[in-house]
């Protein structure tokens, strides 16, 4: 919308000569632009998108969660008697009544399988997700910060050379020189520049503001040794067949581990509604 709103100075610059009605087409353009921005803002508020995706996102881990933990006869709330916060909680508790425990008998090898499917379904998933996450989150806000910072001296470079350049003619140089003036082109990109490269660097810093790489990339550095330790010890148990420790310690972990991956959502999703940076539900 930006661009089009200043694309008219390029007729200065030899470009777009040909088009008579070249300021109101790119107005046109600009305001349907902003239309369509309103159009898509108002019917994301209308049907909580924003609350529908986080949502989505902790009913993933949930259900997850309890894929491992529910044949073992364990779940991440077991000794938790408030009432359920969100109805994501809601539903998960509703499902687990609907289940019931699991029938049949726990032998020393069913018991083990089912410890051992946890343990890659939550705890080495987890381990994979934290350092893909941390790799790719940390790599996006580096280069975000690196263009911003690019875009910035571009144009400071364009501003300040523009300025040396118009005072040229005051500093007693001869006034029938060509060059003592900055051309109409320059000035027109200048222009161009000066409200494009502001825009891009706002629409960055909301970009980061509402998703926080940077901080994306600490939870993840900090959640992989959590589950690596978790992965260790739970490895250890189940290939010890001593008995000792039991396999009721690894199965505290399994639980122990699953209510970290949904506690980190948790903390994602208050983190996401503390850094909203649009209005409305």
């Amino acid at each position: 919308a930006v661009f089009f709103g200043v694309l008219p100075a390029a007729k200065d610059i030899g470009i777009l000569k040909e088009f008579y009605f070249l300021k109101i087409i790119c107005v046109s353009i600009e305001g349907v632009i902003l239309l369509t921005m309103l159009w898509v803002w108002n019917s994301a508020r209308k049907l909580r998108r924003h609350r529908a995706w986080s949502d989505a996102r902790r009913w993933a881990e949930r259900l997850r969660a309890m894929q491992s933990t529910w044949p073992l006869g364990i779940d991440v709330n077991d000794g938790n008697a408030t009432p359920a916060a969100t109805w994501t909680e809601w539903q998960a508790k509703a499902m687990l009544r609907k289940l019931g425990p699991p029938a049949g008998n726990m032998t020393g090898d069913v018991h083990r399988a089912a410890l051992e499917a946890g343990r890659v379904n939550i705890v080495e998933s987890q381990i994979r997700y934290h350092d893909s996450n941390h790799s790719v989150a940390h790599r996006v806000h580096h280069r975000m910060e690196g263009i911003e910072n690019k875009l910035f001296g571009m144009l400071l470079t364009i501003i300040v050379v523009f300025l040396v350049w118009s005072t040229l003619p005051y500093l007693g140089l001869p006034w029938d020189s060509p060059w003592l003036n900055p051309p109409k082109p320059f000035a027109a990109i200048l222009l161009i520049l000066s409200g494009v490269i502001p825009a891009i660097g706002a629409t960055f810093i909301a970009i980061e503001a509402q998703l926080d790489f940077a901080g994306s990339s600490r939870r993840s550095a900090a959640m992989k040794p959590e589950f690596e330790d978790l992965n260790n010890d739970l490895t250890a148990i189940l290939k010890d067949r001593s008995g000792n420790p039991p396999l009721s310690k690894a199965r505290m972990l399994l639980r122990q581990a699953a209510q970290l991956a949904v506690s980190d959502v948790d903390g994602w999703r208050s983190e996401l509604e503390r850094r909203r940076i649009i209005r409305g539900p």
